[in-house]
């Protein structure tokens, strides 16, 4: 077997090490980004319904969505124009993100875990407060 040496893996690109049942970063970027625009569709379109009604309902327009009109927008570079305002430009949003319907549960995990770090409700909700820079540095 031949010895590695320091100048046949200098030019090579740095591994990406992982272990069994770790996703990478970028998978957890995608997943955090689906999960951001999921809970801005629930605080849109479902009011003050509880978590899991929403999650249930995000859930079956979603998976209605990817079955249905996202085979068409799949491969749209930008919005399709006939999204704009509706639920289904989160959707398409959180498609482009990661192309895979959650879970109603996974959902409702996102959702929960906005509300503890949004106590007053999504970043949308209160993104004048934070653009405007009324905020300190805790966010507060």
């Amino acid at each position: 077997m031949r010895q590695l040496r320091a100048a046949d893996v200098g030019d090579a690109a740095p591994l990406r090490l992982r272990g069994p049942g770790r996703r990478t970063s970028d998978t957890r970027a995608s997943i955090y980004i689906r999960n951001a625009m999921l809970v801005e569709a629930a605080a849109l379109f479902c009011g003050s319904t509880s978590s899991n009604a929403a999650a249930q309902a995000l859930h079956r327009q979603l998976a209605r969505y990817h079955e249905g009109a996202w085979r068409r927008h799949r491969s749209e570079e930008h919005l399709p124009a006939g999204l704009v305002g509706k639920v289904t430009e989160i959707f398409w949003h959180a498609l482009k993100a990661r192309d895979a319907v959650p879970a109603a549960r996974s959902i409702r995990l996102a959702l929960d875990a906005a509300k503890k770090r949004w106590p007053g409700g999504t970043f949308l909700a209160n993104r004048a407060r934070y653009v405007d820079g009324r905020s300190n540095a805790r966010g507060r």
